[in-house]
């Protein structure tokens, strides 16, 4: 009963955070989490951590959190709210009594990339200013941390081989296969290059849109640290860029803008862009194929069906037009 639940959570939030008020149930694919709004209007994200959470995974994101907010003190990433004890997280029964990770956020306000039209090229620059101010604060990032390995690691995508057939597509089933051998053509070159701490997760979901007092809309959120990767950041630039170009309302020049941006504070290298096209195609099919087996569970999930139908009209209509990307990579990026 969600109403037990809130009340449950909101009397441990009180307890050990001091906080209360307000709270509305938000989506979450594993977790359970809530919007607080206090009486003075102020809004925090209280998330409570599935049941098998480990704390490694939690810890890896509190670490560079914790690291960007005083290193990139001017990126727009979630602050974490300590408990009364001092603590960025605190353990807790559920209703269940089984145990589980609790944290809470300062919400930051904005509206998902996904839903903002029209885009601008302003704001795709801006985008692509803040994900390389990001990219190169991770660079000083050294603490070791020992999160998870998970599915979406850009250098590690052949997990996918053994689940292409299951898609049920032939002509896709070859496009998709071809971009893995692809993939093995360039991964020795990816591998040479420097390997930080990234993101690793910079879909439309996951970036904020804020509007400026004089209407102009810029990137005011970067959120969800949970899927973080010891990869070349290149590959932030490949996985922002995916999901650019599959977003109704952008295509090709306004991703060209996000570039134009990035390069600008962090510049690319003949070598990154020699491989982005690869990057950006083998980081769709694997979105393909693992919602095309998410959707076997939940058919009628519509952020699934999207994902799956934006991601192949891409890959029908665009993987034999690598040196053409390339080149148009290259021009912005002089």
């Amino acid at each position: 009963n969600i109403e037990n639940e809130k009340i449950h959570w909101a009397q441990i939030v009180s307890d050990r955070w001091n906080l209360g008020g307000e709270y509305k149930v938000l989506n979450s694919e594993f977790d359970f989490n809530f919007e607080l709004i206090q009486p003075d209007d102020r809004k925090f994200i209280v998330k409570i951590m599935r049941e098998d959470c480990e704390k490694s995974f939690l810890d890896a994101q509190v670490s560079i959190l914790e690291f960007l907010r005083k290193d990139g003190s001017e990126l727009p990433i979630p602050k974490i709210i300590k408990s009364v004890s001092g603590n960025n997280y605190e353990l807790a029964a559920d209703l269940n009594n089984d145990e589980r990770i609790i944290w809470v956020l300062d919400k930051i306000e904005g509206i998902m990339l996904s839903e903002v039209s029209p885009i601008s090229k302003n704001l795709m620059l801006d985008l692509g200013k803040k994900v390389a101010s990001l990219d190169l604060a991770s660079k000083k990032f050294t603490i070791d941390i020992y999160p998870p390995s998970n599915k979406w690691d850009l250098t590690k995508p052949l997990w996918i081989r053994d689940s292409v057939p299951k898609i049920l597509d032939p002509e896709l089933e070859i496009i998709i296969n071809e971009i893995l051998d692809d993939f093995l053509r360039i991964s020795d070159r990816l591998n040479y290059l420097p390997h930080y701490w990234i993101h690793n997760d910079l879909n439309d979901q996951n970036l904020l849109v804020g509007v400026l007092s004089n209407g102009q809309t810029v990137l005011s959120g970067i959120l969800d640290f949970g899927d973080l990767s010891k990869s070349p950041t290149i590959c932030n630039v490949a996985i922002c860029s995916a999901y650019l170009l599959i977003l109704p309302g952008i295509g090709l020049n306004l991703q060209l803008e996000f570039l134009r941006g990035y390069h600008s504070i962090n510049p690319i290298s003949e070598e990154e862009l020699d491989i982005l096209f690869a990057l950006i195609v083998t980081r769709l099919a694997v979105s393909y194929v693992n919602s095309s087996m998410i959707s076997k569970d939940k058919p009628y999930d519509p952020y699934v069906i999207i994902s799956q139908k934006d991601s192949k009209n891409f890959l029908m209509d665009m993987t034999k037009s690598q040196k053409y990307f390339t080149s148009r990579f290259r021009d912005i990026c002089e």
